[in-house]
């Protein structure tokens, strides 16, 4: 186990926690752009990444509230939250209502799980919303989470999104490559991995991968290319 940034936790004391930053997370982590992006292909950490940095907003921030959201609850509760349960360590949280899929901290701070087929019911403060895998949802959700970020008392607000890569056409794209949406994208930046760089996965599923995949597949979700 991974003894991760300490210092970004608890003053006094170091908590074990189930991850060992990749390069790309690393950089995500770092970036303090309040609109972030992680796009990769599979395997590249991308759901890890973004569970990670909710838990540490959580605790960096006592009396935070964000939002861990999908597209649809089933896949929010099979991927998403058994990977945020997976490496949340056991003693940071307080209580977990599996009904209304809402967590609370021992420091006070809480962390709903939602799907996105209806963003307009997400009404409160939010300090930090994480969106996963983007691709899959519309413009509609970003923009409805952009406008409720404004918790009183964090001063790290922010929005940000792990996605596979997606054709040239979608907001992804255009909101943090192309840049022809805003005036101004100064606050946005993207950090793309490819499933290459984790050293973690087998080999044999990366050979797998390379030679049974299309060009075009292998540069999507291989090599994360948009």
């Amino acid at each position: 186990w991974y003894r991760f940034c300490c210092h970004r936790i608890f003053a006094s004391m170091e908590l074990n926690l189930n991850y060992t930053p990749l390069v790309g997370q690393r950089k995500f982590d770092e970036s303090k752009a309040r609109f972030r992006g992680y796009v990769g292909g599979f395997g590249s950490g991308k759901t890890l990444c973004g569970c990670m940095e909710s838990i540490i907003l959580s605790i960096e921030y006592p009396g935070n509230l964000g939002v861990i959201a999908r597209k649809t609850y089933p896949e929010l509760r099979d991927t998403t939250m058994r990977t945020f349960f997976d490496v949340c360590p056991p003693e940071l949280i307080s209580s977990f209502n599996k009904a209304e899929h809402h967590l609370k901290f021992v420091n006070g701070s809480e962390i709903l799980f939602r799907s996105l087929d209806d963003p307009e019911k997400i009404k409160m403060e939010l300090g930090f919303a994480y969106i996963d895998e983007a691709s899959e949802v519309d413009e509609e959700s970003f923009l409805m989470f952009t406008g409720r970020i404004r918790k009183p008392n964090v001063a790290r607000r922010c929005v940000f999104i792990t996605s596979n890569p997606t054709t040239t056409e979608h907001w992804i794209y255009r909101y943090w490559v192309k840049h022809d949406v805003l005036e101004d994208y100064s606050d946005y930046e993207l950090i793309q991995a490819s499933t290459l760089e984790n050293v973690h996965l087998p080999q044999d599923y990366i050979d797998n991968l390379l030679a049974n995949y299309p060009a075009g597949w292998v540069d999507r979700y291989v090599k994360g290319k948009f």
